[in-house]
């Protein structure tokens, strides 16, 4: 049996499954459930880790929460992991931040807190199911635009959604597909006369035919690293820092 996850599901989920509850949880998850009957916490992650789930273990007792920034640090950081933003742009542990006293709890993982201990164990792993073979081209789009179907779905919790849309295949199929479930709304960061960029003309076109309403961010005012981002790691994809100043103002 599978549920969507939102505070009441997860609960109940909880109540009926115990440590098995995230076995059945459909979408999007991070959350702490204090077990007094067990004297205990149980930790929880989604399968992609699309939420944040950060925690601290320390004399001071465990603290958690889904933003880095709640919690208190001290200033010692992790050298591994800035080396690997040196090298990679991204941090090749999911266990760890760029602080040394501050964890993060991987993708498909639960967390147990009990007598003082911390015991972290994966509930799932992405299977390679065997290959499918159909007699004709169109049966996989029939199968594809059935999963994608599926997948957005799963990760509507609200009538109301708004989409990053840039115009092109990517969003534009999600925003299709969400629009027929949810009041859709289009945000897009576009850029006039810095540089050449179509995103204005394709997303308004792509938002006039999904008949969605769309917004468009204009950054050319924002240089590289232009302005501050309230960002306690280093940023993947710095560059843009300006969109998401747009974005955010």
């Amino acid at each position: 049996m599978k549920i969507f996850a939102n505070d009441e599901s997860i609960l109940e989920a909880y109540e009926k499954w115990g440590d098995d509850c995230v076995k059945h949880l459909l979408g999007d998850f991070a959350f702490a459930i204090r077990d007094d009957r067990r004297n205990r916490i149980f930790c929880a992650r989604d399968h992609f880790g699309v939420k944040p789930f950060f925690y601290t273990h320390t004399a001071d007792g465990f603290k958690f929460s889904s933003t880095l920034n709640e919690l208190k640090h001290s200033n010692t950081l992790n050298e591994i992991a800035i080396g690997d933003y040196l090298l990679f742009g991204v941090n090749q542990d999911q266990s760890t931040t760029i602080f040394k006293d501050i964890h993060r709890l991987p993708p498909g993982h639960t967390l147990i807190v009990e007598n003082d201990q911390i015991k972290i164990q994966r509930y799932w792993t992405p299977s390679l199911p065997a290959e499918i073979r159909f007699r004709d081209p169109d049966s996989y789009v029939e199968r594809f635009s059935e999963l994608l179907l599926q997948a957005v779905k799963d990760r509507l919790h609200t009538d109301r959604v708004a989409i990053s849309m840039s115009g092109g295949l990517d969003s534009t199929s999600l925003a299709a597909i969400a629009s027929k479930h949810a009041e859709v709304a289009g945000f897009t960061v576009v850029y006039d006369s810095l540089i050449p960029d179509e995103e204005r003309r394709y997303s308004t076109l792509a938002a006039e035919h999904l008949g969605i309403p769309i917004t468009h961010l204009n950054a050319d005012g924002y240089s590289l690293f232009d302005g501050e981002m309230d960002q306690p790691e280093p940023f993947l994809i710095s560059p843009l820092t300006g969109q998401f100043n747009a974005l955010l103002g």
